[in-house]
């Protein structure tokens, strides 16, 4: 890791590496990571902005499950056997009931993947020189994740044969992309007069979320010129999906303190959703609270030495709800 900087301006950086073997063999983990952070003030510090970047990449290679195979394959046996072309140089039972040799499942089976997330955010605060009190932030994000994965089963392997099936390819790819746009005004003013202060929050924000999914697969393959040895001899069966989904709200927040003993919070949220149906995406969210401070009342001075912080608070609001599949 670095860090460094001067007053306006500070920055931390690190990267991270991290190979991992796995307990079966065949099974590896590699994973790396980069990351930046950097704030600066500008505009006689009226102007803050802050710069968040984190990356990984994963590459995997699974193991089959072997575990209970490795337990009861007879002990006794060769694990290869040169003259076994049809299983690959391993030996197996010649009877189809019999447990498949664990060592020729692991390295028969060809499952890797690979990732990428990408998580990227950049924040502007600027406060106004001619309403003390008065700021505006404008907030963006981006998350990126990629990924791949690929799983064959080589036309050697004994189960292969005992499926009536000349190998196994498939090989899956997934994006996923989420977008965020916030901007909000904020005010603060202290009363000194009736001893109360306010803080009013009007925003809006905008997201987006979009999803792609791919796949191919077939269970006949001959050998190929590639990195895996092998091809699909038949055309493959092919899907994919892309959903896109999108929140846009508009909100306020009102909280009103009282001699630093009484709270008030009162708020409105109109959120629309791409979830629902075309008559039924936008709602209304209102709610409310109140709040005692106890531990400010003059009743309550040695309480402190029970309590760090003791409130009495209640609320009531209205909620909504777009967890569920797309519309």
């Amino acid at each position: 890791s670095i860090q460094g900087g001067k007053s306006k301006l500070n920055y931390y950086i690190t990267m991270g590496l991290q190979d991992i073997g796995g307990v079966l063999k065949t099974s590896t983990h590699e994973n790396k990571s980069a990351s930046i952070n950097l704030n600066s003030k500008l505009l006689q510090d009226r102007l803050n902005i802050s710069v968040r970047s984190k990356n990984g990449w994963t590459q995997d290679r699974f193991s089959p499950d072997v575990m209970n195979a490795a337990r009861i394959f007879d002990p006794t046996q060769p694990v290869r056997d040169p003259e076994s072309t049809e299983f690959g140089g391993y030996y197996q039972h010649e009877s189809t009931l019999a447990v498949n040799n664990p060592v020729a499942s692991l390295f028969l089976t060809n499952h890797t993947g690979s990732s990428f997330r990408s998580l990227n955010n950049i924040k502007l605060s600027y406060d106004l020189p001619f309403i003390e009190g008065l700021s505006f932030t404008v907030n963006g994000a981006y998350d990126l994740t990629e990924g791949d994965e690929s799983r064959m089963q080589f036309p050697t392997l004994k189960a292969m044969e005992t499926g009536g099936e000349d190998g196994f390819l498939q090989v899956n790819d997934d994006r996923i992309t989420d977008r965020l746009i916030e901007s909000y005004a904020t005010y603060k003013k202290d009363l000194p007069g009736i001893n109360s202060k306010i803080n009013f929050v009007l925003g809006h924000s905008w997201q987006e979320t979009e999803r792609e999914f791919r796949w191919e697969f077939e269970n006949f393959l001959q050998e190929a010129d590639n990195d895996l040895g092998y091809e699909w001899s038949l055309p493959p069966k092919r899907d994919s999906s892309l959903l896109t989904n999108r929140l846009v709200s508009l909100y306020s927040r009102l909280n009103y303190t009282l001699a630093e003993k009484y709270l008030v919070t009162l708020s409105l949220r109109r959120d629309g959703s791409s979830r629902f149906g075309p008559a039924n995406q936008w709602g209304l969210f209102p709610s409310a609270a109140v709040a005692w401070r106890i531990l400010q009342e003059d009743f309550a001075a040695d309480w402190d030495r029970t309590f760090s912080q003791l409130k009495l608070r209640m609320s009531f609001g209205v909620t909504g709800n777009q967890e569920f599949a797309d519309y």
